[in-house]
């Protein structure tokens, strides 16, 4: 069924959610995302709003609260939040605390592989995001992923697939082919003393703003964010790949010569120093992703998917997997930069890549019915 609110609609195909949002600011949009999801009766909106829910979330938002003065967020990305509050009645705090504390709770965040492939006819991206099983659990449960078309006035339409209230990005792919994704570094040693961005809204800045490598390049080196984290910089135009190393005091960048590979550690010599804890399992995952890639010219979305699947070195999830599919796995799909299309498990139990059918997603179909179909592949 599909609803709408605005000159934004929702629907849901094969057990997946597909929001467009096309507003005219930041709060509209947000009012339109909470509209949206209260009448599509996403099972979000009512775990938030049990009572035990939002004991927690009141108790959580306490405890961190404090250290949330460090943070940069843009007025616009409050005013987005303040809709979804607006429009849902969830707690402003509670959701402010649901975006953010990642930046604040290291151990909670998102361990995610992605490879970049450039075929002589296509640029694909191939994408698992990783949580803490337990998370996974639950978040497959209540809070499964959307795919999220933002389009505003003054800004780059992107689309990307996400937590739903998540005012930031993990991933993503605007409309010049610009693709991003983020690697959130744990076991590593940082230190800042003044505000900075927070790394989901770094993605979401470079979704909106950049056209090209050098335009990334720029804009990641004057916002440089929070927390350390591995970005990986697609071009579909440019056909290849940057990958930022950065930690608040340092950055290095990595140019891959054909395949991007990355992962959830520092690769480069001189920034692996900063890692004060266990990387073992991000460095096996990355070998077994260069195996699975390297002396393949062409890889079509298909092959991608099945190498997303890989579960060879086991689907134990700790500090993080050696797999690219482990019992962590929250996520699983395919960008095609150059058709602009997504392929993307709805698998609802751990791990999503093993669980459920892709659907191919077609962002720019203009059916006036429905203009984003999403059909089994």
């Amino acid at each position: 069924m599909r609803h709408e609110h605005g000159n934004s609609s929702i629907w849901t195909e094969n057990g997946m959610q597909f929001l467009h949002l096309n507003e005219k600011d930041h709060y509209s949009t947000g009012y339109a995302y909470g509209m949206l999801i209260l009448k599509s009766k996403n099972p979000v909106v009512k775990f938030l709003k049990k009572k035990g829910s939002k004991i927690l979330l009141s108790l959580l938002y306490q405890i961190t609260k404090k250290y949330y003065k460090n943070l940069k967020i843009p007025q616009e990305y409050l005013d987005e939040l303040k809709g979804y509050a607006d429009s849902t009645k969830i707690p402003y705090n509670h959701l402010f605390c649901l975006n953010f504390c990642s930046d604040i709770m290291k151990k909670f965040g998102f361990h995610c592989s992605t490879i970049s492939v450039f075929n002589k006819n296509s640029v694909l991206v191939g994408r698992n995001t990783d949580l803490l099983p337990f998370l996974t659990r639950m978040a497959l449960k209540h809070a499964k992923s959307i795919v999220v078309k933002v389009t505003i006035p003054k800004k780059k339409s992107f689309t990307h697939v996400s937590i739903p209230f998540f005012v930031g990005a993990i991933n993503g792919f605007n409309e010049k082919g610009i693709s991003v994704n983020s690697h959130q570094i744990i076991s590593v040693r940082e230190k800042t003393n003044k505000k900075r961005l927070t790394n989901s809204l770094l993605m979401r800045k470079c979704l909106e703003e950049v056209s090209n490598l050098k335009e990334g390049e720029a804009l990641i080196k004057k916002n440089i964010p929070m927390r350390s984290l591995s970005l990986a910089l697609t071009s579909e135009k440019e056909k290849k790949g940057i990958i930022f190393e950065i930690n608040p005091n340092k950055m290095n960048m990595i140019c891959p010569k054909g395949t991007l590979c990355c992962t959830t550690h520092f690769e480069s010599k001189d920034m692996r120093k900063l890692h004060n804890g266990l990387i073992v399992p991000s460095q096996i995952r990355l070998k077994s992703m260069k195996n699975l890639t390297k002396k393949k010219k062409n890889i079509s979305s298909s092959e991608l998917i099945n190498i997303l699947k890989d579960h060879s070195n086991g689907l134990n999830h700790k500090t993080s997997g050696k797999s690219l599919t482990n019992n962590g796995t929250y996520q699983s799909f395919v960008f095609d930069l150059t058709n602009n299309l997504i392929f993307i498990s709805n698998g609802n139990k751990k791990p999503a890549s093993l669980t459920g059918e892709y659907l191919k997603f077609n962002v720019n179909n203009k059916n006036k019915k429905n203009p984003q179909e999403a059909n089994s592949y």
